[in-house]
């Protein structure tokens, strides 16, 4: 299936990309941008961009004006969301591109090889606590 560009405005102001914004094509770049958005408001606990009225909310999504993290979230997060809030969309990564980062491989490694680790732990759980359930007469005991 070929993706073409998309000319519909769906869903939230706050999230929407730049192109959206000045009614230009976008592509999947656009939802970048609105995963960007999601991640930063995870962490900062509100959106990248906030103004009092449209006008204003325009003015900061087109500029890529936003506040900072705060210092407690690491370089890794703040650089993978610095990449996805990129005004103009061809220097935004690609979601490829993302999961390829040394920071995010280096994460999901970490995270794959804690997850094996869990389930072992609960594999030999399961075994244990089946085996206490073994019952033997007097006689096998």
């Amino acid at each position: 299936m070929k993706q073409g560009l998309v000319f519909t405005q769906t869903g939230t102001p706050y999230y929407a990309c730049p192109e959206v914004w000045k009614d230009k094509p976008y592509d999947q770049r656009g939802d970048i941008w609105s995963m960007g958005c999601v991640m930063y408001e995870m962490a900062a606990g509100r959106p990248p961009f906030m103004a009092d009225d449209m006008v204003g909310l325009y003015k900061r999504i087109v500029k890529g004006l936003y506040p900072k993290l705060p210092c407690k979230y690491s370089d890794d997060l703040c650089s993978v969301i610095e990449a996805c809030l990129k005004v103009a969309p061809t220097k935004r990564p690609r979601a490829s591109a993302l999961l390829a980062l040394k920071s995010v491989r280096r994460r999901l490694h970490h995270d794959k090889n804690h997850e094996e680790e869990k389930e072992k732990g609960e594999i030999i759980a399961l075994k244990d606590g089946l085996i206490k359930t073994i019952r033997c007469g007097k006689d096998l005991s």
